[in-house]
């Protein structure tokens, strides 16, 4: 009977504990993830390499544009140089060619040089003699040679003067092609940093990003590691209290069988002792003793059927406890589950608005252009610290709202075409041809305009009738 109620315990308690058995719980990140995200950050290291490397070759590649620029930027200085020194000396000549004439026309009206030759003849004939004859031919010949000298270095004067005022014309064409070339290679220029900026933008982006992400797994790896460890070590407790409560029930039990037991032997004991004390030699009484000997197996029924009681009330609790125990282990694992946290989603960057450009205001424009007057011409220079020509421009509009671009013939396109006369004060004024311009200032009305004139020089204003422009742009 022990032995039955023994079996019973253990075989509720093998129940319990395998429902109590820690289960193996699927991770939503693993090292799979994680192993992922640091090959993705070490492939954006390597671009990133690749991408530093070709910067290190770009910027070589500015690095010799710009000393080329300079060497433009000196020969610009040089020409100017000649051409300053040729307009003197084309003024001079004029000048010389100038008194050379007036000398030229005073000799023809004293000499009467449209009837020269019956004047010098008149002048030989009325000489006194021989010697005076000789003396007044030597004197003709030397004012016949003095005039086909000054004559002849007067045509010699004109021929270099035209070739001067040839040479200055090819000067100012090679200045203009020169300037042009600044403002293709300072487009170019700005072109090639803006990309490296936009690259390295990019990828330092990129990298934060699959850093963080790396980041958050990291920790919701960690996170559900903690969980998973957390529950298995309540399952592992939850199976030690249930081993232990079945230990302590069948301890218990086995004390109350072995305790019933002796009960029952000592009750057999008693009984056979007070068996013997009734026993007489009396044949007639034995009778009732006999008759008594039934009597012993009816109380074994009874005590069976307590026995049996007991065992069916002990499997029942041990089934109410087992069904209890069940009860707490299955909502303590719901409410583990249920306290895993979801990772919140990256909410997306609200789009920034396009910002609307005003209306250009001529009054703003020229005020604020004036205040960089005495700013020096810095080749590709955008700052109040050294201005070129089309960075005051784009500088001074940008304070007023609108954006140009950076060099001078892309300012162009910025507005519509017109001729100089049709300018008015805000316009721009570009020097060159149509979609190769070289140089631009802001026309101030009156015929002056202000401007970034050239390496040397600074902020200034200056007149159309000095420096006149090709055509004008209306913003």
């Amino acid at each position: 009977m022990v032995k039955k109620s023994l079996t019973v315990l253990l075989t509720t308690s093998i129940i319990t504990l395998s429902t109590l058995a820690p289960a193996t719980t699927a991770l939503a990140v693993d090292d799979k993830d994680i192993e992922n995200q640091s090959t993705y950050i070490d492939q954006l290291k390597n671009q990133k390499a690749l991408t530093e490397q070709e910067i290190s070759a770009v910027q070589g590649k500015i690095d010799q544009a710009i000393a080329k620029a300079q060497e433009i930027v000196e020969a610009q200085q040089e020409l100017q140089g000649n051409i300053d020194d040729l307009k003197v000396k084309i003024t001079d000549k004029e000048a010389e060619i100038e008194k050379r004439e007036d000398k030229l026309a005073e000799q023809a009206r004293a000499v009467q040089v449209s009837s020269s030759n019956s004047t010098y003849l008149e002048f030989i004939l009325g000489a006194e003699d021989f010697s005076d004859v000789v003396s007044r031919i030597s004197t003709v010949v030397n004012v016949v040679k003095a005039n086909n000298d000054l004559v002849s270095e007067q045509k010699d004067a004109k021929v270099e003067l035209d070739s001067q005022k040839t040479d200055l014309d090819n000067k100012y064409a090679q200045q203009e092609k020169n300037a042009y070339e600044l403002e293709v290679l300072k487009d170019q220029l700005d072109q090639q940093q803006t990309t490296l900026v936009a690259n390295a933008d990019s990828l330092e982006q990129q990298t934060n990003d699959a850093t963080s992400k790396l980041n958050d797994l990291v920790a919701q790896k960690e996170t559900e590691e903690r969980l998973a460890a957390e529950k298995a070590a309540a399952e592992q407790a939850a199976k030690e209290a249930a081993e232990k409560a079945a230990a302590e029930q069948a301890a218990a039990e086995q004390a109350a069988a072995e305790q019933a037991a002796a009960e029952q032997a000592a009750a057999e004991q008693a009984a056979a002792e007070q068996e013997e004390e009734n026993t007489t030699p009396i044949v007639a009484a034995s009778a009732p003793v006999q008759s008594n000997t039934p009597a012993q197996p009816a109380s074994n029924p009874s005590s069976n059927g307590s026995n049996n009681s007991s065992n069916n009330n002990n499997s029942n609790n041990n089934a109410n406890n087992n069904s209890n125990d069940g009860g707490s282990y299955n909502s303590g694992s719901s409410n583990n589950q249920a306290s895993t946290p979801a990772p919140a989603p990256t909410p997306a960057p609200a789009p920034t608005p396009a910002p609307s450009a005003p209306s250009v205001n001529s009054g703003s424009v020229l005020e604020i252009a004036q205040q960089f007057i005495g700013v020096p011409y810095v080749w590709g220079g955008t700052s109040p610290s050294g201005f070129d020509c089309s960075g005051l421009v784009q500088y001074v509009y940008a304070k007023v709202g609108r954006s140009l671009p950076r060099v001078t013939y892309a300012q162009e396109t910025a507005g519509s075409y017109i001729s100089v006369s049709q300018a008015q004060p805000g316009d721009l004024l570009f020097w060159g041809p149509k979609g190769s311009s070289h140089h631009v200032a802001i026309y101030m009305g009156g015929g002056q305009y202000i401007h970034a004139p050239q390496p040397g020089q600074s902020v200034t204003i200056q007149s159309i009738s000095y420096y006149a422009p090709d055509f004008a742009v209306r913003l």
